[in-house]
């Protein structure tokens, strides 16, 4: 291989410290493979071990493997006063491998284990979790419950999950965590901001102070919040405004409110200083559970091998043994590593004075440094320059890149001059080719979507591919996998190979294959591995002992289970449920089940520190279950072999990626460090990814609680790195590209990269418009189907069910032919494309949720116990749907939970009662929204629409509830429909005569819709509104 002159320089430079600044696609691998090979040429190295002299670190094990191979061709290659002889001794690895060597290599001098071994990252997380959870519930007992709620710590969920994150920031940076905590608690900031926070506190304390009516009033409606706000920070003034306002009645007299404003306004000295004694408390409890936890283990997390190996290079003999050992260091990737990775390098390269021993080499790019969320500090690397120059060594650049053409190396400089104004800009390497640079994305509001975007993607990729394209030159970059299984199925469904090189398939995701399970015994298509995989879930909850107990009863499970459950009631409970499950399948459809078996996993997953993450993968499942059924409507036997099949194809598509022509790649940009592609499209740039907790900042040795002087300042620090790293992601997405660049739009909104670019001067949507031309040879993906204007000749098929719910009712009482479309032929159809929209939030740019999903929405959060903030239950929430609440929507939904929390019921109530009720040979089912029982017997709807005109809709569902509840209980319930934005309950009549006609209009139902099975005998309701959904179909049918 022939190198440049900049390449030249850094192979055969090998007698003072060298700094690489090596730009994206310049060769560095081949210039650390080249200079290997000339230190066992020239270097000064032990004859007898030259090999293990050589230490090079590596930030993947993958690029470990890869060196080592390069190394090892050479060799055998080259001339034979070369070291052929020990190659097993290689010193390559990754920074964990080489710390674990150091370990190993005397483990009684380290303080460790013989036969330690290494925690896996996810399994030392959950554990870690576990111990800061048990560490919680051990000092929250003691700690001030006061303190707790003003600083929102009482939510504990997302408190443990930050102080884990600040737990690993505390050791990746090799902080004292005592002098930390010093720093962080008695610092001259406090005493300066004395009541800097009172307003903000007093607040709080109001809104958490319990249920008062006249209080929230005051707050909410009479200006309160405002007075407050706008007051002066003094503490006798806010005692004066709150004796005046008597916001409480009688029940607080002056010296009361005195007492409570003072509590409020403890000094901050004092308040911010318990909170952060609390804090360090918890990390160190949690610290001594969770190593103790390892101990018992044998185990050694990451840090772990970092910390320890650092501890004994800090032991002078052993130090001086380790640099005998090693005589020249090359480290990848600098630009990525931390604090104790640092000082690990400087240990091996220093006597006296900083790299003194002038044997290192470093590699890195300050554009690329892209791992923050990993503890990595891109200044490091800056840091490291100096020291090497100061050392008396050089830092040297490589500019040239071999990679991309020079029309999209020419709009990589152009987009980050602004950004990176001091390093040296890419030269192009090679010849210019046909290059595109194009913008993806849809032409109006309805069609700029990532549903849409992933056919508009796979439709272009179809293209490629029939042009001769082969398709492992093809690569989807994700900012992050959340978003990636909708490229994925539309890719399978056109027959397009695709791999998926994310952490783990979408389909092979733990809690998408404990649902599997449980559908595959469901359907009766569980063989021997899913029964078990479904016995050991966490519907089923069987432990290891039990199925060793049970396995004498039978030549299969279910036989098995049958045959235990005269001994063992756990058998007996499991088999119920099975039973349950195929009842429900006997009764529905697959993806009922599946929401069914959805909600009893976000019970299991409450306490997971990912469970956000999880429920949100659950929640695309769901999606892709209902569009399956819409589409085909497949028996659920079916329908659960589709789901199977796609849990199987990884395998095969690795095999099939290693194939010539390979198949088209889906991963993260994290994941596509080191890769290159002849054609990239860099999927949803504007797609909102940013943002990080800020209950506590740790910054420059301190940890500022939020409300505390300084953490303004920290968090804006915070968001500025922030918002760097975003850039340097986008620029090693855009350096991925070898000839063509697709971007592609999610929300079409100016943020994340879209922003980036546009502050730059380069617009995507200046770029030209991605153009696609589906050939008619490829594979046609299954899609939606889009109403024509055409006559359509339907088949009579008679009831499926005996089974009806009240929503069922409703839609059959407000028009015949909608409830034909959607419950006789399952035809969910697309809303219609005219612009016509059923209230005014839908055309407010204040209002981001549509109607239905702010209900569910509504109904989710009402459940949720009342120490839960309501705000980060929102926000939870609303993710599910692939939305950001706005400010507006967040105030009404807090209102309307408020609206409720403070209501004076009499009895107890009961949230989202599922109710089975069996009528006339019919079995009807429905939920009731709230049920209170006490003095007074009551039942409540809660109704979200903006308009209280059309509620009286849904005075026939009522009283079916009212009807279920007396046949189940033998007690007439009082029915009441609560308008929430308007906080108003309206009586529905639930009188004899009342409930008697709502029984004839019942029977009337299930006469008709068992009698009538041609179409036309279900005509459209003449008050249709415009935005009906099923509105295009209907006017196709009735022309």
């Amino acid at each position: 291989m022939r190198f440049n002159r900049q390449q030249q320089e850094a192979i055969q430079t090998i007698d003072r410290n060298i700094a690489l600044v090596a730009g994206a696609g310049t060769g560095k691998t081949a210039v650390l493979t080249e200079r290997f090979i000339t230190l066992l040429k020239k270097g000064t190295l032990p004859k007898n071990r030259a090999l293990s002299s050589i230490a090079a670190i590596t930030f993947t094990e993958k690029a470990a493997d890869e060196m080592k191979k390069r190394i090892q061709d050479r060799l055998q290659t080259e001339q034979t006063h070369l070291p052929l002889r020990g190659q097993h001794d290689f010193r390559i690895s990754t920074i964990h491998g080489f710390c674990a060597r150091i370990l190993r290599d005397d483990p009684a001098g380290a303080g460790v284990d013989p036969l330690f071994t290494v925690l896996e990252e996810a399994e030392a997380q959950k554990m870690l979790t576990g111990a800061m959870t048990e560490a919680y519930a051990r000092l929250v007992i003691d700690a001030d419950e006061g303190m707790l709620i003003r600083h929102a710590w009482h939510a504990h969920n997302a408190f443990l999950s930050d102080a884990v994150q600040l737990y690993h920031r505390l050791r990746a940076g090799a902080a004292d965590r005592e002098r930390v905590h010093k720093n962080s608690t008695a610092y001259p900031g406090y005493a300066k901001e004395r009541d800097s926070c009172l307003k903000d506190k007093l607040l709080q304390y109001l809104k958490t102070a319990g249920k008062n009516q006249k209080l929230y009033k005051f707050l909410t409606e009479n200006g309160g919040e405002t007075e407050i706000t706008q007051s002066k920070e003094s503490r006798l003034k806010l005692v004066s405004l709150l004796v005046q306002a008597d916001p409480f009645g009688t029940a607080k007299g002056v010296a009361e409110i005195k007492d409570m404003v003072y509590h409020c306004a403890a000094d901050s000295e004092t308040e911010f200083k318990q909170a952060g004694d609390f804090l360090f408390a918890l990390l160190a409890e949690a610290g001594r559970i969770y190593t103790a936890d390892k101990k018992r283990k044998a185990g050694l997390d990451y840090d772990d091998l970092q910390e320890k190996a650092l501890c004994r290079l800090r032991d002078p003999e052993a130090l001086r043994a380790w640099q005998d050992e090693i005589r020249y260091l090359m480290v990848d990737e600098c630009q990525d590593i931390n604090d104790m990775q640092k000082e690990i390098f400087y240990a091996l390269c220093t006597k006296e004075k900083p790299l003194d021993r002038n044997n290192l080499f470093v590699v890195g790019d300050p554009r690329q440094s892209i791992y923050g969320f990993r503890y990595a500090r891109a200044e490091l690397f800056e840091q490291l320059q100096k020291d090497v120059t100061d050392s008396g060594g050089a830092v040297l650049s490589m500019s040239t890149n071999y990679r991309c053409s020079p029309e999209i190396i020419s709009y990589v400089n152009g987009v980050f001059r602004p950004y990176f104004p001091k390093l040296e800009e890419l030269q192009a390497g090679g010849d210019a080719k046909h290059v595109c640079i194009e913008w993806c994305a849809g032409e109006d509001k309805e069609s700029i979507t990532p549903e849409a975007d992933a056919a508009r993607v796979c439709d272009k990729v179809a293209e490629l591919l029939h042009n001769g394209e082969a398709p492992n030159d093809i690569g989807l970059l994700f900012r992050s996998s959340a978003r990636m299984h909708l490229y994925e199925n539309e890719l399978k469904r056109a027959g397009i190979p695709c791999v998926n090189l994310s952490s783990k398939s979408f389909w092979n995701r733990q809690e998408v294959l404990d649902l599997l399970a449980a559908v595959l015994v469901a359907t009766n298509s569980a063989d021997t591995v899913w029964w078990l995989a479904f016995l050991r879930s966490p519907f089923a909850g069987v432990s290891d002992r039990e199925l060793l107990s049970w396995n004498a009863y039978g030549d299969n499970w279910e036989e098995r289970l049958i045959g235990a459950k005269y001994k063992a009631k756990k058998a007996e409970a499991v088999l119920a449920r099975i039973r349950e499950y195929r009842e429900r399948l006997r009764l529905d459809s697959l993806p009922c089940l599946v929401t069914d078996l959805r909600r009893e996993y976000d019970v299991y997953c409450a306490a997971e520190p990912d469970a956000e993450r999880r429920l949100a993968n659950l929640d695309a499942l769901l999606a892709w279950l209902y569009d399956r059924q819409e589409q085909d409507n497949p028996a659920p036997e079916q329908l659960a072999e589709d789901w199977l099949w796609h849990t199987g194809v990884e395998e095969e598509e690795a095999e099939q990626a290693d194939t010539e022509g390979g198949a088209v790649t889906l991963m993260t940009i994290h994941k596509a460090k080191g890769l290159e592609k002849r054609v990239i499209f860099l999927v949803g740039i504007d797609a909102n990814t940013s943002g990080f907790s800020d209950a506590f900042l740790y910054d420059e040795n301190r940890v500022y609680i939020k409300g505390s002087a300084g953490h303004a300042l920290a968090g804006k620090r915070q968001r500025q790195r922030e918002e760097e790293e975003e850039r340097r992601i986008l620029y090693v997405a855009l350096t991925r590209a070898k000839e063509s660049l697709y971007l592609t739009s999610h929300t079409g909104k100016n943020q994340s990269f879209y922003k980036t670019l546009k502050e730059a001067g380069y617009d995507p949507a200046g770029l030209p418009a991605m153009h696609t031309q589906k050939p008619a040879a490829m594979p046609q993906r299954k899609a939606r189907v889009h109403v024509k204007p055409v006559r359509f000749t339907f088949p009579n098929p008679p009831l499926q069910t005996r089974a009806f719910s009240a929503s069922q009712w409703m839609q059959f009482l407000s028009c015949k032919r909608a409830w034909y479309l959607q419950y006789k032929l399952f035809i969910h159809a697309d809303p219609p494309t005219v612009s016509v929209l059923p209230d005014e939030e839908a055309i407010n740019t204040d209002y981001r949720l549509a109607g239905h999903k702010k209900g569910s929405l509504f109904h989710a959060l009402a459940e949720a116990p009342d120490d839960v903030d309501p705000e980060s239950q929102i926000h939870a929430l609303a993710r599910r749907y692939g939305v950001e609440p706005s400010a507006k929507e967040i105030a009404q939904l807090k209102t309307w939970l408020h609206h409720v929390r403070t209501y004076p019921f009499q009895g107890q109530t009961a949230h989202e009662q599922d109710f089975d009720w069996e009528r006339n040979g019919f079995l009807w089912t429905g939920s009731v929204d709230l049920v209170e029982d006490g003095p007074v017997f009551r039942i409540y709807d809660f109704k979200t629409n903006q308009k209280k005109a059309g509620l009286t809709k849904y005075i026939p569902q009522m009283q079916l509830y009212a009807l279920a509840m007396r046949a189940l209980t033998g007690r007439v319930p009082e029915a009441v429909l609560w308008w929430l934005p308007g906080n108003e309950q309206i009586p529905v009549d639930v009188s004899d005569a009342a409930l008697q006609k709502a029984e004839e209009q019942m029977d009337a139902f299930t006469s008709y819709v068992t009698r009538q099975t041609d179409w036309a005998a279900y005509p459209c309701t003449e008050s249709c509104p415009a935005y009906c959904r099923s509105k295009n179909l209907c006017d196709a049918l009735s022309e």
